[in-house]
């Protein structure tokens, strides 16, 4: 009996350890099925395949940007190097955009006088002043999540923010709280929101300038260029009502 069961060992062994590679390859070709599926999905619903679709023509499309003006964080982030990515959709459905990196840096407090002690700096300010362009699409749901995350190689997630679209939508800036994966404020960002129906051609001209980048999901404009006309859809009714793109000025179209 000892003889036969080390001898059945290496056996049973083997097959154990080729049943654990049978599923570690099928889970792995299962995660890949979804993330192409996934890739799918968002390449069909982006503005960069809108653009070049040619049966869309001259007619105006749908836009959403999102603003991200500035972002302040605990001074523990002083001098890291970061970004932020901005999710239009929820979960494995949505579109995405990255910014540039950005280096958040500790505000200096202006000197009043000998007799007045300066405060104790406890936040690192950064102003980011980018906006993505997403495709506005009924097959996406109507949220924007904001996820701070470190620069370089291994590009963790730091901090994370999320609001409905309804709630930028009222007008003005946000500021929403970045929260860690415990649940701590980190810090806050400010954003706001548009959404507007732009000519093709307006796009592609935006597009051509060098503050201008092409990501897979969206467009990326960073700085501070002349940018496009188009027609504010969510306005109060004044149709003279400009939206602004990182302090840029885009002339709404009154309707017809």
């Amino acid at each position: 009996a000892p003889k036969h069961f080390l001898n059945s060992c290496p056996a049973s062994f083997t097959m154990e350890v080729a049943s654990l590679s049978v599923a570690a390859l099928g889970f792995v070709c299962i995660a890949t099925s979804v993330k192409k599926s996934q890739d799918r999905w968002a390449k069909e619903r982006s503005l960069p395949r809108a653009l070049s679709d040619e049966r869309n023509g001259t007619a105006p499309l749908p836009v959403l940007a999102v603003h991200v003006l500035h972002a302040e964080m605990l001074k523990n982030f002083h001098s890291k190097r970061l970004m932020l990515r901005v999710k239009y959709g929820f979960k494995s459905q949505h579109l995405r955009c990255d910014t540039s990196e950005f280096v958040p840096e500790l505000r200096v407090q202006p000197k009043i006088s000998r007799l007045v002690h300066r405060q104790p700096v406890s936040q690192a300010y950064a102003q980011l002043s980018s906006t993505c362009l997403f495709l506005l699409s009924n097959d996406v749901k109507p949220t924007i999540r904001l996820t701070v995350r470190r620069a370089g190689l291994r590009k963790c997630s730091i901090a994370k923010a999320s609001v409905q679209l309804a709630y930028l939508s009222e007008g003005g800036v946000s500021e929403l709280p970045l929260r860690g994966s415990r649940g701590q404020k980190l810090g806050r960002i400010s954003i706001m929101s548009e959404v507007m129906e732009v000519h093709p051609s307006d796009l592609i001209g935006v597009f051509a300038l060098p503050c201008s980048a092409r990501q897979q999901n969206a467009y990326l404009i960073s700085g501070g260029e002349s940018v496009v006309e188009g027609e504010v859809v969510n306005d109060t009714g004044d149709n003279t009502l400009a939206a602004l793109l990182v302090g840029q000025r885009v002339t709404s179209h009154a309707r017809g």
